[in-house]
């Protein structure tokens, strides 16, 4: 995966992050980066084959970016 070895540098030689802080953000970033593509990649093929509802791929899509927005001014207030 190029886009790890690239994160990974970046953090490495600009950022200055000590290694533990570096695997935090690393883990995180490729946690969300896989976890994305493989929503994106099932939900057409669920769609495709009649195992869920344009309804429900829209809901969770919206729960999603409530959850974030909420996460976003949760974390602004502490």
């Amino acid at each position: 995966m190029p886009g790890f070895g690239l994160v990974w540098a970046l953090l490495e030689n600009r950022a200055g992050f000590s290694g533990g802080w570096r695997l935090a953000a690393l883990t995180g970033f490729m946690g969300a980066f896989t976890t994305f593509s493989t929503y994106t990649f099932e939900t057409p093929a669920l769609l495709r084959l009649g195992q869920t509802a344009p309804a429900n791929v829209a809901g969770r899509s919206l729960l999603g970016l409530g959850l974030v927005l909420a996460g976003t001014a949760l974390g602004r207030l502490i």
